[in-house]
């Protein structure tokens, strides 16, 4: 564990060192037979999360390829009935509407957010705190430098852009990463020494739902640096593809991971996380 600021909590060097000391003597008295369930879990999380990403990423493909079908045929139909004119109107009033729509569901969230916020603070500002570092920690701020993606850096400059950082992998990586520590937790909970650092009860009786907005957090940031790498910042390339692209193919495959963890991030139930992720039957 690492000293952090991070989820509303400041832990000192000293409540450092004790965590650590009791998570050795929790580990100690843990049978070996539970931490190796436990740990025999981490891949089949990391791949669940991995697939539902996957699927968000087909799903958007099907999509894209149903509209531009769909509109394809449309317009040749209204060329060849010498209706031109009328279907561009047609489709830039059905635009509006759902611009329209899409702001008032828009407002809908934020006031009804605002509505948990002060009919419960005590229990909503910190989630959207969580929620907020998880976005600056995964994005790297408004400009979009840094944050999880940019990890890659560490094995240096020439190694930017590496597909397992700019995509929805890191993201499936930091889910399963925060799942687990849940799961550790929960696991060794009751090997703990009798007097022992309430954080471990806040890990197990709460550890799911922040880590769930928490996550969210992190993955809405991934999506925002990826979002900005594929467009305003859209000059780079992967390094490590195993086949050559023009950029125009960079772009297009950055932003559509981009969309798909944005997607992820939109069909998330916040607060539910591992019972999504472990839920095998999806």
């Amino acid at each position: 564990m690492a000293s952090t600021h991070a989820l509303g909590m400041t832990l000192s060097d000293d409540r450092m060192h004790r965590l650590n000391d009791e998570l050795k003597f929790a580990l100690k008295n843990t049978p070996s037979n539970e931490l190796r369930e436990w740990a025999n879990d981490i891949p089949k999380t990391f791949g669940i999360l991995l697939i539902r990403r996957g699927r968000n990423f087909a799903n958007l493909v099907m999509s894209v390829e149903n509209f531009l079908a769909r509109e394809g045929r449309g317009l040749a139909s209204a060329v060849s009935k010498d209706r031109t004119a009328d279907h561009l109107r047609d489709r830039g009033k059905s635009a509006s509407e759902a611009t329209m729509r899409t702001w008032e569901e828009t407002k809908a969230r934020f006031e009804k957010l605002q509505s948990a916020i002060n009919a419960n603070p005590r229990d909503s500002v910190p989630a959207i705190a969580v929620s907020v570092f998880g976005f600056v920690l995964g994005s790297g701020g408004i400009d979009g430098d840094g944050g999880v993606p940019d990890l890659d850096f560490i094995g240096g400059i020439g190694g930017h852009r590496s597909i397992f950082t700019h995509s929805v992998i890191s993201g499936a990586v930091i889910e399963t990463i925060l799942l687990s520590t849940v799961a550790l937790a929960r696991c060794v909970h009751s090997n703990l020494p009798e007097h022992h650092d309430p954080l471990w009860e806040e890990l197990v009786e709460g550890g799911e739902k922040l880590t769930g907005n928490f996550a969210a957090g992190i993955s809405a940031g991934i999506s925002y640096h990826l979002g900005i790498d594929a467009t305003l910042d859209g000059g780079g390339t992967y390094k490590d593809l195993p086949f050559s692209l023009p950029i125009e193919g960079h772009q297009l495959i950055e932003a559509g991971n981009a969309l798909a963890e944005g997607l992820d991030v939109a069909k998330r139930k916040l607060g539910n996380l591992h019972e999504l992720a472990l839920d095998r039957r999806k």
